[in-house]
């Protein structure tokens, strides 16, 4: 686990080192894989394979939808012009045909061919289709639709079609149709995001029933699920929060809820009328009632993740027919304590918290930069450039053996804690006082000590200082004990006992936020669409949310969209099974670990030439 005394290292030059030397490089790597990808966030949850997000895209079906050969095109008007001048009018036979652009709605417009000789018009078109909608005599235009759904999807909005429409030369449609094909997109959201939650749900099901045959369809399903909340601002001042609930076996979204503390129409006109008079008053109810109000939620922004939990837990059961009986958290809030309250599944059943490792692992570093921090304050400096201090790279490393003794441990409690605690007195040992204790024995031992005793070596001939690669001196392991302690207790060490994470909860609100980004304000229903597409792309893929967006909205998949998103899924399956390797995760830890030398080492040659309030 610590081999550390082991000086080996990889030829700089892979070409110097021959097909027998990268050969020997790759096994030396398998050998001490369990030292180098012990980095937070590269760990493999149990049961996950390499290629889990190719797994999950697999698990649903393509829609069949029509698909269509035509496709939109960039075309300048005067290209336009010379190709029809080329064709003769067949009214006066002359080669004297021109177009005319009329009636511009966005970027359709009607095309008016005529002759310049015999004004006789040969043909009227549109540059674009309109929208299948049987609810409307005159359908909005295709092309003004996708443009508004293409700039949604990839984080922009109204201002940025502007821009995008200034740069190119063409024309845009007015903010009023803007928010109409945007709040149609919305309502093709809710049923896009009705179907993804039945199917994936679904899927959920099948994985489970795989693994026990006995689970019949009707069932309601336990399962164990990561649970996690973000907000459209940092800071807990945010407007907005989204939180969802996670399969842990599967990596699969099975429910999503979006709160509120803004409705843009109770502001406007909160701001006509006096808020206190009766008139306001009338209006705002009626306005709840009608249920367009946006606001769904009343109390702090940090209070948002814990009511969510609730309200998730409490439908599950009737949406998904499952009980969500273990909750992986962060454990940066009071989710699990909020639900068990409020008892969603009857008083005989307690909802179980576990514990992400990640979380555990930052939680170590942060409290060891207090710790740095407050004896600071005191005048004793555990920190600085000793070779026994608690450098930036040192608690780095002991953050790595800390998530390694957990899943190298993993379910035994007891084991657990003596590996973490292990880590701690090993590098605080001295040749006077070696606190080898918790160490593992025998020949196969990572600890040079106990390694040495079982081969027979004399006491006096284990040196520390020869061996060990990191030293702590007695001030920082007396402030760092207590750490340990209470990070290595039984409870905590319980929770932990699945060894998983929310790495797919952080990896879903990077999905998210990418089309919804917090530097830019958006309103509830536009969070709401970005939602409905993350999930969708998150769980099924670019293919698959395509072609059901597409079955939606009653409408053919162009063969080049098709194209494009199968692409797409394979470029997505391709990087998840080759960062899955653990080839990759050594090459990962150790660039991190490089750059953080890398770091240390400009620092200690510049000095601390930046001090807030410090300047000249």
């Amino acid at each position: 686990m610590h081999q550390q005394h082991n000086k080996w290292r990889p030829p700089k030059s892979r070409k110097k080192a021959g097909k027998a030397g990268r050969a020997a490089i790759a096994k030396k790597r398998e050998e001490n894989s369990s030292v180098q990808t012990a980095t937070a966030g590269t760990q493999t949850e149990p049961g996950e394979h390499s290629g889990r997000s190719a797994q999950k895209i697999g698990k649903f079906k393509v829609t069949d939808v029509a698909l269509s050969k035509e496709e939109y095109i960039f075309m300048h008007t005067s290209s336009l012009k010379t190709l029809i001048s080329n064709f003769t009018c067949e009214f006066c036979h002359n080669k004297s045909l021109t177009s005319v652009l009329s009636e511009r709605m966005g970027c359709a417009a009607k095309i008016i061919i005529s002759c310049t000789l015999c004004s006789e018009i040969a043909a009227v078109t549109f540059n674009s289709t309109r929208v299948q909608d049987d609810t409307s005599s005159r359908p909005p235009f295709d092309i003004n639709r996708k443009l508004v759904d293409a700039f949604v999807s990839t984080g922009s909005g109204y201002a940025a079609m502007t821009r995008f429409a200034t740069v190119v030369g063409m024309q845009v449609m007015d903010s009023r149709s803007y928010a109409n094909h945007l709040s149609k997109i919305s309502e093709l959201a809710s049923s896009l995001s009705k179907e993804v939650l039945a199917r994936s749900r679904a899927a959920v099901r099948e994985t489970y029933q795989e693994l026990d045959p006995t689970i019949k369809d009707n069932d309601i399903l336990d399962i164990t699920l990561s649970f996690d909340g973000s907000w459209h601002r940092r800071g807990f001042n945010s407007l907005y929060g989204v939180a969802s609930t996670i399969d842990v076996l599967t990596g699969i979204i099975l429910d999503y809820v979006v709160l509120s503390k803004f409705c843009h129409m109770c502001s406007i006109t909160a701001s006509e009328l006096d808020k206190d008079s009766a008139e306001y008053k009338l209006w705002h109810d009626g306005h709840i009632a009608s249920g367009e109000c946006n606001i769904n939620y009343e109390g702090s922004s940090a209070g948002m993740e814990v009511e969510a939990a609730v309200i998730l837990c409490k439908r599950s059961v009737e949406e998904a027919n499952m009980r969500y009986v273990n909750i992986l958290g962060d454990g940066d809030g009071k989710s699990v304590t909020a639900v068990n309250k409020a008892q969603p599944y009857g008083p005989n059943i307690v909802v179980q918290k576990e514990e992400c490792v990640n979380h555990i692992n930052k939680r170590l570093g942060t409290a060891m930069r207090e710790a740095v921090k407050k004896s600071s304050a005191r005048g004793v400096a555990l920190g600085g450039r000793g070779g026994d201090t608690l450098t930036q790279a040192v608690m780095m490393r002991l953050q790595r053996y800390y998530t390694k003794a957990i899943l190298d441990n993993v379910p035994d409690c007891d084991k657990m804690r003596k590996a973490i605690l292990a880590t701690l007195f090993h590098y605080s040992s001295t040749d006077k006082k070696p606190m080898h204790q918790n160490c593992p024995k025998g020949i196969e031992s990572w600890c040079f000590y106990n390694k040495g005793i079982a081969q027979k070596i004399k006491k006096k001939d284990l040196k520390h200082d020869e061996n060990l690669s990191i030293k702590l001196n007695k001030k920082v392991f007396d402030a760092l004990l207590p750490i340990y302690e209470r990070l290595s207790s039984k409870d905590l060490m319980n929770r932990c006992q699945r060894a998983a994470t929310s790495n797919a909860n952080e990896a879903f609100h990077s999905v998210l936020w990418r089309k919804c980004p917090k530097t830019t304000f958006v309103s509830k229903p536009r969070l709401e669409v970005g939602v409905a597409q993350a999930v969708s792309e998150f769980n099924m893929g670019y293919l698959a949310t395509l072609s059901l967006k597409t079955s939606v909205g009653h409408g053919a998949i162009p063969e080049i969209s098709q194209k494009i998103s199968a692409r797409l899924d394979r470029k997505r399956k391709a990087h998840s099974e080759k960062h899955g390797t653990v080839a990759v995760k050594i090459k990962r830890a150790l660039r991190k670990r490089s750059k953080q030398s890398k770091q240390t080492r400009e620092e200690k040659k510049t000095g601390n030439v930046y001090v807030p309030g410090g300047g000249d």
